[in-house]
């Protein structure tokens, strides 16, 4: 996703919707190294790291993000992953997912 929103479209080919030299990509790692499985306690880390949010044992993030993508799915609802989605919605932090995903594009604070 992070190729489609700032492409930089050097020559022929894509250009991304975000491609400017003011746009900032904040690459958050959460997934395992095959990009495979992770967890939740993980993902609402990330998501309240990324917001500009206090995270326990983690230092500040001086870059809080504006926009948050995620494209990733689970099986369940997950009350922990809501109250994060809504947090980071309250600090002004707009969160996608994509459209299909079952959580969190179920959050009332997530566009999908």
């Amino acid at each position: 996703m992070a190729g489609i929103a700032a492409a930089a479209g050097i020559g022929a080919g894509t250009i991304g919707v975000a491609f400017a030299p003011e746009v900032k990509l904040l690459p958050v790692k959460l997934f395992d190294d095959c990009g495979a499985s992770g967890r939740v306690d993980v993902l609402v880390k990330a998501i309240r790291w990324a917001a500009g949010l206090q995270v326990p044992g983690a230092p500040p993030n001086p870059h809080k993000a504006h926009v948050i993508n995620m494209s990733l799915g689970l099986a369940k609802p997950q009350p922990v992953l809501d109250q994060a989605t809504a947090e980071a919605w309250a600090a002004g932090v707009l969160l996608i997912a994509a459209a299909g995903n079952h959580r969190p594009g179920a959050s009332s604070a997530v566009l999908s």
